[in-house]
């Protein structure tokens, strides 16, 4: 059948613009299109909007009736309708790829232990319901400006087997492997830094051992003057390539402290020796 077609209809019931009604008694069971300001257009398996279920998937377009947010659409797959909007289990949402002749997740929206869920790609549920979106794949947030130009906001992705968060546009790292987490174009301000430690031996306390040797300064002297930076601590051109680890600084500066302080005291004690010498204790 055709109407409105002016030719022979594509299917079995084809309507040519116009609007389509299908009006019963109830206000509330009414299938219709562009006609009041209550209305509801529901496709399923028996569906029944107030107490009953979707004995299989169901979809609701929604008007004002009831509550409901006006153009408002549900969809619900295995799941109890009654309440005001029901108990969601799951929502998938997935495109058939022709090229490799399967369906590629896209989304799935989950009710996890009364909690909601956003899974993006093939992500398998978490053990916990402690996460609210999950993805296979990095996140990309940009602001785009005028004229088409577009600054990067902040970013995941993985480089090589390693999960990299990028605040700002900076440069990827060219190091293989990559040695960085986190990646910040104007620097970071906070008031407090806490850098953790694997071990004790990462600190410098070793130098206080009976067994450490200090260099002896004649030998420190002659290492200064040809490196022009101390032992153990990185010259000004090694910094510009690679950076600093603030951690591993921090405890190579320390132990150049802590073998000053030896120095000092090995100084003064031969001090105190070239004085008794000079000077002998009378009894």
């Amino acid at each position: 059948m055709g109407i409105g077609t002016g030719a022979f209809p594509t299917e079995k019931l084809t309507l040519d613009q116009g609007n389509f009604a299908l009006t019963g008694t109830s206000s509330w069971w009414r299938y219709i299109t562009a006609k009041t300001q209550t209305s509801v257009f529901s496709i399923g398996t028996d569906p029944n909007v107030l107490t009953g279920e979707a004995n299989g998937p169901m979809i609701q377009m929604l008007g004002t009736s009831n509550g409901w947010v006006p153009g408002r659409i549900n969809y619900y797959s295995r799941s109890s309708v009654g309440g005001s909007h029901g108990t969601t289990i799951s929502q998938s949402f997935a495109n058939y790829n022709a090229s490799v002749s399967s369906f590629i997740t896209l989304m799935n929206l989950h009710d996890y232990d009364g909690k909601g869920v956003a899974t993006i790609g093939d992500v398998p549920l978490p053990t916990t319901s402690d996460y609210g979106l999950m993805t296979d794949r990095g996140i990309l947030s940009r602001k785009y400006l005028a004229g088409g130009a577009s600054i990067g906001l902040f970013e995941v992705k993985e480089i090589g087997g390693e999960a990299v968060a990028i605040i700002g546009d900076v440069p990827l790292p060219t190091l293989s492997p990559n040695k960085y987490g986190l990646l910040v174009k104007n620097g970071i301000l906070t008031t407090k830094v806490r850098v953790a430690l694997t071990g004790t031996p990462e600190w410098a306390d070793y130098v206080f051992a009976d067994d450490y040797k200090l260099m002896p300064l004649k030998k420190l002297e002659q290492f200064i003057a040809t490196e022009n930076h101390l032992p153990e601590i990185p010259s000004a051109e090694e910094v510009v390539k690679e950076g600093v680890d603030l951690g591993q600084m921090q405890a190579k500066l320390l132990q150049k402290i802590e073998e000053l302080t030896l120095y000092v005291i090995q100084q003064q004690k031969e001090i105190d020796a070239l004085k008794k010498k000079v000077s002998p204790t009378k009894n």
